[in-house]
C-alpha cells in the first residue's frame, strides 16, 4: 500500500488531496497545511511520496525543510512556475534529487498518472529541459499577459498593458535555461 503525504493550503473541492483520494486506490493519504505537522509526520512515517504545493512561501519553506531532512525523498512538486527553486534548472533538480514537477493549473489526469507511475515516468520538464523550447507552450500557460508564438519564435504581449512581474519571471526562466533572447518593446524574440 502506497503512503502519501500532501501539503496543500487549498481547502476547496478538487484540491490535490481530493483528487488523490478520489482516483488513486490502495493508498494511505495524509494531508496537512501546517509545517510542524508535515515535518513531524515525515520523521515518524516512511512515506512513498511527498506531494507539496510550493505556490506559497509556506509550501516553499516546507519543501526546503523536507529537503534538508533528506534530499532523497520522492517529491512531487506542484508549482506555478518552472523556477520554483531558482538554484537549480529542471534537469539538475530531477537528476540530482528525486523530484518531479507539475505546473498549475493542475490536470487531475496528470496528477494521478504521476503518482501512480512515479518511479517509471520521467519529469516531463526535466527531460525536455535540454531544449526548453519543446515545453515552452506548456510553461507559458501560467502567464496571463504573455503567450509563446512558436512559428515566430517569440513571446508576445497578449493584453493591452504589459505586466512587469510576468516579464521579469519570463526573463528569469529564459536565463536559467540559457536561452538567448532580445527584448523588443513588450515582446521577447527568442534566439536559438
Amino acid at each position: 500500500m502506497m503512503k502519501i503525504l500532501v501539503f496543500d493550503l487549498e481547502i476547496n473541492e478538487n484540491d490535490i488531496y481530493d483528487i488523490v483520494e478520489k482516483y488513486i486506490r490502495n493508498t494511505v493519504i495524509h494531508k496537512t497545511n501546517r509545517t510542524d505537522i508535515f515535518l513531524e509526520k515525515i520523521k515518524q512515517i516512511n512515506y512513498d511520496l511527498l506531494v507539496i504545493d510550493v505556490t506559497t512561501s509556506l509550501g516553499d519553506n516546507i519543501f526546503k525543510e523536507a529537503t534538508k531532512l533528506n534530499k532523497n525523498y520522492n517529491f512531487l512538486v506542484i508549482s506555478t512556475t518552472l523556477t520554483y527553486n531558482s538554484e537549480l534548472s529542471c534537469k539538475e533538480c530531477s537528476f540530482e534529487y528525486k523530484r518531479k514537477l507539475l505546473l498549475k493549473p493542475l490536470s487531475a489526469n496528470d496528477l494521478v498518472n504521476y503518482i501512480e507511475n512515479y518511479h517509471t515516468l520521467p519529469c516531463k520538464y526535466s527531460v525536455a529541459s535540454t531544449n526548453i523550447i519543446e515545453i515552452l507552450e506548456d510553461v507559458m500557460k501560467q502567464f496571463t499577459y504573455y503567450a509563446y508564438i512558436k512559428d515566430l519564435s517569440k513571446i508576445t504581449l497578449i493584453q493591452e498593458k504589459s505586466n512587469i512581474k510576468e516579464l521579469i519571471s519570463i526573463i528569469e526562466l529564459l536565463n536559467i535555461h540559457k536561452i538567448n533572447y532580445i527584448v523588443d518593446n513588450d515582446d521577447i524574440k527568442l534566439i536559438y
